[in-house]
C-alpha cells in the first residue's frame, strides 16, 4: 500500500499527460481511482473496486462520454502503474487488466 500511495503523483502525471490530448476523458477519474485503490487496499480487498467501476461508468454517463472511453482510461492507468511500480504481479496491475479484459462495447462482464 506504501508503495503504490508513493507512486501516485507520478501515476497521476502520467495519465493527465496522456489524456490532455483527449476530450472525452478528464483528469478526475484519475484522482478517484487512486483514492479508490488505496482504500481497497488499506481493507485488503481490491474486488471493493468492482462498485467504483459502476460509478465511474455512470461519471462517464452523465458527462456524455462515450462508453469506450473506460476501457482506454483503465488502459493509460494500467500503463502508469506498470510503468513506475516496483512488480509486474502487482495485485493493482492484475485486478486493472481483469477490468480492461472483461470491458467490452462499453459493457462489463463482471
Amino acid at each position: 500500500m506504501e508503495q503504490f500511495r508513493s507512486i501516485i503523483p507520478k501515476i497521476e502525471s502520467r495519465v493527465q499527460e496522456a489524456i490532455a490530448a483527449n476530450p472525452k476523458l478528464n483528469s478526475a477519474q484519475s484522482s478517484y481511482l487512486s483514492r479508490d485503490i488505496l482504500a481497497a487496499l488499506k481493507l485488503g480487498e481490491l474486488d471493493l473496486l468492482n462498485n467504483d467501476m459502476d460509478w465511474l461508468r455512470g461519471l462517464l454517463t452523465n458527462s456524455k462520454i462515450p462508453d469506450g472511453a473506460l476501457r482506454e482510461f483503465l488502459q493509460i492507468y494500467h500503463q502508469a502503474v506498470d510503468e513506475f511500480s516496483e512488480s509486474p504481479n502487482e495485485p493493482i496491475l492484475l485486478w486493472l487488466q481483469t477490468e480492461i479484459n472483461c470491458l467490452k462495447d462499453g459493457e462489463t462482464v463482471t
